[in-house]
């Protein structure tokens, strides 16, 4: 489903700002990943 954008500015101005911090770390995956059996494997990042 997509959402305009103003609905999105809309949203924005109704809803309180508050002062958080956000803290994200990203890894790769340890072991390699097939999308399908001959694919190529690749290391997934892990947010």
């Amino acid at each position: 489903m997509k959402v305009s954008e103003l609905d999105v500015a809309r949203i924005k101005k109704q809803l309180p700002r508050k002062k958080h911090i956000l803290t994200v770390t990203v890894i790769p995956f340890a072991e390699p990943v097939h999308e399908y059996p001959k694919a190529r494997p690749f290391f997934p990042l892990l947010y």
